[in-house]
């Protein structure tokens, strides 16, 4: 009897353990399906050679049927996407961008930053390409107006995507040259005035590469974490009290010597 009844504890005990087993790979399916997403563990982006949409060679692989674009924003993608790669003469971004082709083309890379993953990679390629192709540099009698209108475009963008970016197969080093390109722009709006520098522009760009990075802080963010791993100067200059910028514009010049303010002129 005693025998027998140890035989039917131990049973027990298998037929629980075995519950338990199946209670827990249930509850962890039910989590998956049900809570936030995982980060991408695919080894390469889904477009390939995203940084080449960065580069002068952009207006070779975007064209009208470009897949990546959603249905809802085709008809406006067919009609601007040109637009930027077709400037001529490099006029001045604000001109430009107050033109009905500018109006509606900054109307179609808002609403690409605002899509997927690979609508945001296309709209950035945009604003790349206006930054190419239109000028922005402050002279001695310009202001810093094309500079700062164009920094917002790409602070918008940074906005919305540095935060995840660094998990992102197609868009960490996009954004990366991108917040460099950002730096880069916005430098030219910091050191605007023929004294001295723009005091508001600077303390704007301070709050800005501070709440993408927190390099200032404790502890970084994600996306500063990957920058202080990719380029380690740059992170670092951002704890300057001024000049903070200049490692970042340095990388933009380097790696985009083209997109100088004056059309690489």
């Amino acid at each position: 009897m005693v025998a027998n009844g140890a035989r039917w504890i131990l049973r027990m005990w298998v037929v629980f353990g075995a519950c338990l087993l199946t209670l827990a790979v249930f509850v962890r399916s039910i989590g998956l399906r049900g809570g936030e997403r995982s980060a991408p563990e695919l080894a390469t982006p889904t477009i390939p050679e995203p940084m080449q949409l960065l580069s002068r060679s952009a207006a070779t692989r975007i064209d009208a049927r470009w897949l990546w674009i959603e249905p809802e924003r085709r008809e406006r993608w067919e009609r601007c996407f040109r637009r930027p790669f077709e400037i001529r003469d490099c006029p001045r971004f604000a001109d430009w961008l107050a033109t009905p082709d500018g109006a509606e083309t900054a109307l179609l890379i808002g609403e690409l930053t605002h899509g997927k993953a690979e609508e945001a990679l296309t709209s950035l390629s945009l604003i790349f390409e206006l930054a190419r192709r239109t000028a922005w540099k402050v002279g001695v009698l310009d202001s810093s107006t094309d500079a700062t209108e164009l920094a917002r475009l790409l602070e918008t963008w940074l906005s919305t995507w540095a935060p995840t970016s660094s998990r992102d197969p197609l868009l960490a080093e996009p954004t990366r040259v991108a917040f460099a390109l950002w730096a880069r722009i916005t430098s030219a709006a910091v050191d605007a005035p023929f004294f001295g520098t723009d005091e508001a522009a600077a303390s704007h760009a301070r709050v800005f590469a501070d709440s993408l990075t927190r390099a200032r802080a404790a502890a970084a963010t994600d996306f500063g974490r990957a920058l202080a791993e990719h380029s380690p100067r740059a992170f670092a200059l951002l704890l300057q009290e001024s000049d903070f910028l200049v490692g970042l514009a340095e990388d933009a010049a380097r790696l985009y010597p083209e997109i100088d303010g004056s059309c690489g002129s």
